[in-house]
Formats: C-alpha cells, structure tokens, sequence
C-alpha cells in the first residue's frame, strides 16, 4: 500500500532509476558526489579529496568528516587503501596543510580546486587572487559571491 520514499541522503545513493547505484561507484558520504579522489586520514574513513580540501584549507579543520577524529594528515589517493600501509616517503606533500599526494594527476587535481578562475569564461586567464575573481564576476557577470561565506572562510 505505501511506498517508503527515500530520504535526499539516500537518493544521492540511488541512480536515476531509483535502484541502488553500486555499479556506479562510491560517493562521497559528505556530498554524495561519485568518488574519483579519495582522501584517507589515520582512521580510514575515505572522503572525497573536494570536501577534504574545503574542510583543510577553507575551513582550517583537519578531523574526520564520519568519526571527528583529529588527523594530523592525510593522502589524497586513487584508490581506497589502508593509510597505515601508504609509504608517504617519495610523495609529493603540501606542508601547510598536511596533505601528501599519491602522484602528480592527484596533486594536479587539488591544484586546480585552488586555482582563481571563472567557470563561466572558458578561455579566461586564472586569476592571480580572489579578489581579483571577486571583481570579474561582478563586472563581467553581475553575479556575486555571499560575503558572510568569503568574511568566514579562507578564501582570500
């Protein structure tokens, strides 16, 4: 008689169709975007490398999205793998933030999350800074960033 709907958590899981996605690879559990990056801290739980980059570098918070424990680092990788058998040794490594990276297309792909540049304007240089950004969009664009999100976050 009733049909249980599912809740926005759960259909983010579902394909279009409704039916468990789980040929479409994993998500995200904080975005629920299909995972292609991953980041793994010291208690394995993987994010994608996205949320952790935002939560590391915008929000300068380095625990856990699931547990909340405090990880002192993590590694952005291809693949889910067990953090205590990763040999960070050779890896490429973002001091600020305590991020290692498994290979350079890893670290190319948290490089251009941080990159200034207007999705609008394909052909459009990067900007050296936000503000920069900030501007063009409201010149070229008429659209405008929330400015309680840029005062909070670190994104000059």
């Amino acid at each position: 008689m009733f049909r249980r709907v599912p809740l926005p958590r759960e259909q983010a899981a579902l394909s279009p169709n409704g039916v468990d996605g789980e040929d479409e690879g994993e998500v995200c559990v904080v975005c629920f975007r299909t995972l292609d990056l991953y980041s793994i801290g010291e208690c394995d739980h993987p994010v994608c490398y996205e949320c952790s980059t935002r939560m590391r570098v915008l929000c300068a918070r380095n625990e856990c999205p699931i547990c909340r424990k405090e990880m002192s680092k993590v590694v952005f990788t291809q693949e889910v793998i067990p953090f205590g058998t990763i040999q960070t040794r050779n890896m490429h490594y973002e001091r600020r933030y305590a991020i290692f990276f498994e290979n350079e297309v890893v670290m190319r792909a948290y490089d251009s999350l941080l990159e200034h540049m207007c999705k609008d304007c394909g052909d459009q240089p990067i900007f050296r800074n936000f503000t920069h950004l900030k501007e063009h969009m409201r010149k070229y664009h008429e659209e405008f960033y929330c400015e309680l999100c840029v005062d909070h976050l670190k994104v000059l």
